[in-house]
This record gives structure tokens, sequence and C-alpha cells, in this order.
């Protein structure tokens, strides 16, 4: 099936760095602010470890994704940010990864913000897209059940979401309020038992329903210029 035209690259690229680098990761200076994420990956520690709250000295560690098939340029996150992704991308509310990580609602908010602000992504739903496609989140297999079929609008609907757009802007192109697009989408997420908007994107991307086009800008003209050379 011939994925619908995308606004890939949409959202403005981080301001902590090209999420592009051109050969091994660059190592950022650590900044006093930064989320917990950034910090000691709270989100990879087991449920029973405290947490220390003390931030760390060293730069986060960043993980490299695949190179783009035209000009090698690799996609590169922070490790906790990556995880953090995962997580969501797997199903779990940013509640149940407050209650397991023991970190508070408002700062898994905020790390999931600046997940995807890290690629550049809109929300983290398109993040866990960016990821998926730039090879720092493997694809899965996954076949839909043909009992509850997607059909063309609502294809469309959830490939808009995954590309970064809001509901209002999703209303704008499918002609639907985004009270409407809100709710179909919650429709379309609690028919195939999906409990996160990432983890749909992961889903469609595993049933080979989304564009696994590789984020770079030589492979897609419209996202901004963001690899180096």
């Amino acid at each position: 099936m011939t994925a619908a035209p995308d606004r890939r690259g949409s959202a403005k690229p981080s301001a902590a760095g090209s999420m592009f680098l051109a050969g091994p990761a660059r190592q950022q200076p650590a900044r006093q602010g930064w989320p917990s994420m950034f910090l000691a990956d709270p989100y990879s520690h087991d449920r029973d470890q405290p947490s220390s709250g003390h931030r760390a000295s060293v730069p986060p560690q960043k993980v490299s994704g695949t190179g783009c098939p035209i000009c090698g340029a690799r996609l590169h996150i922070s490790r906790g940010a990556l995880h953090l992704l995962a997580l969501t991308a797997q199903g779990l509310t940013a509640r149940t990864i407050c209650r397991r990580s023991r970190q508070s609602l408002d700062r898994v908010t905020l790390d999931l913000a600046a997940a995807a602000a890290e690629l550049g992504a809109a929300n983290p739903e398109h993040a866990v897209d960016i990821a998926l496609r730039g090879g720092l989140l493997p694809f899965g297999r996954h076949w839909l059940s043909q009992a509850k079929p997607l059909s063309q609008a609502d294809l469309t609907a959830l490939r808009l979401m995954a590309d970064g757009l809001t509901s209002r802007e999703i209303g704008q192109r499918t002609r639907r309020t985004a009270r409407a697009v809100d709710t179909g989408l919650q429709r379309i997420l609690t028919r195939h038992g999906w409990r996160t908007r990432g983890q749909a994107v992961e889903r469609l991307h595993a049933a080979d329903l989304l564009d696994r086009t590789h984020p770079c800008r030589c492979v897609n003209d419209t996202s901004p210029g963001t690899a180096t050379t």
C-alpha cells in the first residue's frame, strides 16, 4: 500500500544541535536544566533502585542510527532519550513510565517533549516515526486483524499523525474538527489495543503501512537541511 504524501521534518531542529552528524557522535557539553533523561537515564533503572537525583558531570552518551543511503549521515540521540521513546513505542503511557521510574509525571512529560525535540520532531509519536526510519529503533513484524480493518480515512489520519501534525492540522487536511480527529484517533487506538500514539506508529510500521524512507534530507527533499557532510 502506497503511503500518502507526508510532511517529514516539518518541526524545527532542536537547539541542542543537529540531529544528523556525518561521523562519530558529537559530544555535547553538559548543561544545567536538562531534563533527567539526559543525565543518568532513570528509565533504564531497576524499579527497586532509587534514583540518586544527582546531575551527571559528563555529557550524555549518544546512540547512532543507520546511515543515509545517499550521503551516509547518521541520526544521533541521547541513550536516555532513545530508551524513553522505546517505552512509549511499546505502549507505556507517561503515567506508567512515571510509576516504573519513580519520576514525577511532570518530569516524564518534559522528558518526552525533550526526546522529541532532540530529533527535531513535533511530538513523541513523530519522534518514534523518525527513530524507526533512522534505524534507532528496530522494525517489528505485525499483522493487523482482518476483523478490525483500517479504512482509508483511518490510515490518512494515522499517517498525518505520524508525520507530526496536530489534531487541528489533520482536521484542516481532512475537513474535520480537531475534536473529531481526537475522537477518531482514540477510537482507532482502543479498537486495536494500542495504548499510546507512539505504539500506534510502531505497530503501523511493523505492518508496513507507513513510509520507511530514511529521514535524511538527501532522501526527502521536503525536510529542512539538517545533515552535515
